[in-house]
């Protein structure tokens, strides 16, 4: 079933989402993708933020694809 986006944490200071006294990240990614159907009236934006751990394992994985080419 589809259902249409929506909008998270409008109202959520960053400090609420990042919480600085309890991560204790020394790198972190930030990805963002903006996009648009052609001839469409519809676009997204999406901002995800990866910690320290996920990136290591995102780095493994995309390793592993190129090395299977």
């Amino acid at each position: 079933m589809f259902s249409q986006p929506g909008l998270l944490g409008e109202a959520v200071t960053l400090d609420e989402v990042f919480q600085p006294g309890l991560l204790a990240w020394d790198l972190a990614l930030l990805v963002e993708v903006n996009f648009a159907l052609e001839d469409q009236r519809f676009r997204a934006h999406l901002v995800m933020l990866m910690a320290e751990e996920s990136i290591y394992h995102v780095s493994r994985a995309i390793d592993a694809m190129l090395h299977s080419l």
